[in-house]
C-alpha cells in the first residue's frame, strides 16, 4: 500500500466524528460506507494473504488517542471464539468470506447466539462497544479486511481477557 493510499485512509477516519465521542449508530454506518468506498481503490498487493488456520494483523493507522485501523488476513479453517472489543468496531470486507456471529447474555451470563452476518467483499458489519462476536471464516479463499476499532488494539486488555466459551 502506497503513502497515498494510507493518506487517504487517515482522511477516512479523520473525517469521521470518532474521536471526540461515542460514535452513533449512524455515524458508524457513514465510516463503513466510506472504508468501503476506500478499499475498492486500495492496491493491497503488497500484503500477505494469511495461510490455512493463520491470521495476519497489518497495522495501518494506529493512535494514541483515536481510532485503530488494520488489514486482517484470516486463512481459510480460521476462526475465532465468542469474544469481545470493549471498545466500538466497523469490519469492512475486501476479499474471502466470513462469518460473524454475534450473542446476547442470558439472565446468568451465559451466551445465546442472536445474529449470523456473513462479511464478503464490500460487506460491512458495525459492531457496539458491549458486542460479542465469533467469526468462522467461510470457502476456500483467505480473508481480507480492514478493521477500525475505537482504541488501538495494543490499548485493550488481552485477547485471552476478553474471550468466552463457546455455547
Amino acid at each position: 500500500m502506497n503513502a497515498q493510499a494510507l493518506k487517504a485512509l487517515r482522511s477516512v477516519l479523520s473525517g469521521q466524528a470518532l474521536q471526540t465521542h461515542a460514535p452513533a449508530a449512524s455515524e458508524l454506518g457513514e465510516l463503513a460506507s466510506a472504508l468501503t468506498q476506500w478499499s475498492l481503490g486500495a492496491d493491497l498487493t503488497a500484503f500477505r494473504r494469511a495461510a490455512p488456520q493463520e491470521e495476519l494483523l497489518y497495522p495501518l493507522h494506529v493512535s494514541s488517542t483515536g481510532p485503530g485501523a488494520y488489514l486482517v488476513s484470516d486463512g481459510t479453517q480460521s476462526k475465532s471464539p465468542p469474544h469481545e472489543h470493549q471498545t466500538w468496531a466497523v469490519i469492512v470486507g475486501i476479499a474471502g468470506r466470513e462469518l460473524n456471529r454475534t450473542y446476547k447474555r442470558g439472565t446468568n451470563g451465559e451466551l445465546h447466539a442472536w445474529f449470523e452476518q456473513v462479511v464478503g467483499p464490500a460487506d460491512s458489519l458495525v459492531l457496539e462497544a458491549t458486542a460479542i462476536h465469533s467469526t468462522v471464516v467461510l470457502g476456500s479463499e483467505p480473508t481480507f479486511h480492514i478493521h477500525v476499532y475505537g482504541q488501538a488494539l495494543n490499548r485493550l486488555p488481552p485477547f485471552s481477557a476478553r474471550t468466552f466459551e463457546a455455547q
